[in-house]
């Protein structure tokens, strides 16, 4: 078990990022490492200054976060922070535990508000990951750390700050996305449902006017053609 206590992104695009360069795994391949090893060889670039982002929104988090440190609007920035939440230990039958850690995606001083901020990038909340939460938060509660789940809002630019929002574990995101989708996609098939009949009905009226035209018409296209007749004159 990754004693890290990492969770999976619901957005697993993963991004490799160095020296103001993103890389990405091709369709199909996992790539996007080795992608970014090359160009750090390439450019004399130490591979230690790669960093690897779990999702897209992960690393729009990250470029957000970096223009705020650039405008001195925040300090100590820091991506992937290691938190220590338990020792290891020997439980009542002898086992050995690993030490927990967290790794927090961002941990930074905002001198806005004037306090430290421990930040994780979530798409949706998983059960196990609101246990983490209730651990780190009284973990470092004498310390005034909690973490803050960030999500970005859909189709916005990840450098404006209205684009980004905290919600709590209250919140059951995933479901209410889940029946977006579903929502959409009944639109999405009843609008090409639509689309069809609009253009078979194009097609139709087409032949129709290119039988009508016809001086000569064999019993099929008669027969046609007052089917068509029938629909849109009738």
């Amino acid at each position: 078990m990754d004693k890290r206590f990492n969770f999976i992104h619901s957005n697993a695009r993963k991004i490799w990022y160095i020296n103001g360069q993103k890389f990405e795994s091709d369709k199909g391949s996992n790539n996007g490492k080795q992608k970014a090893i090359t160009y750090a060889r390439e450019h004399l670039l130490d591979e230690k200054d790669i960093k690897k982002f779990d999702s897209l929104m992960e690393f729009n988090r990250y470029l957000f976060l970096k223009s705020r440190e650039e405008k001195g609007e925040i300090s100590y920035f820091k991506d992937h922070f290691v938190f220590p939440l338990l020792k290891a230990f020997k439980n009542a039958d002898g086992i050995e535990h690993d030490e927990l850690l967290y790794e927090a995606d961002f941990y930074y001083y905002d001198k806005v508000l004037k306090k430290f901020i421990v930040e994780d990038v979530k798409g949706n909340l998983e059960d196990v990951f609101r246990v983490k939460w209730k651990i780190f938060d009284l973990i470092y509660l004498k310390r005034n750390l909690a973490i803050k789940c960030v999500r970005m809002r859909a189709r916005k630019d990840p450098l404006d700050s209205d684009s980004w929002y905290y919600f709590n574990e209250f919140e059951k995101p995933q479901k209410n996305v889940e029946k977006l989708r579903e929502k959409n996609k009944k639109l999405e098939s009843e609008l090409k449902k639509l689309e069809a009949e609009k253009k078979k009905e194009m097609r139709e009226r087409a032949r129709m006017k290119e039988l009508k035209n016809k001086e000569k018409l064999t019993s099929s296209e008669k027969k046609r053609l007052e089917e068509l007749k029938k629909k849109y004159e009738s």
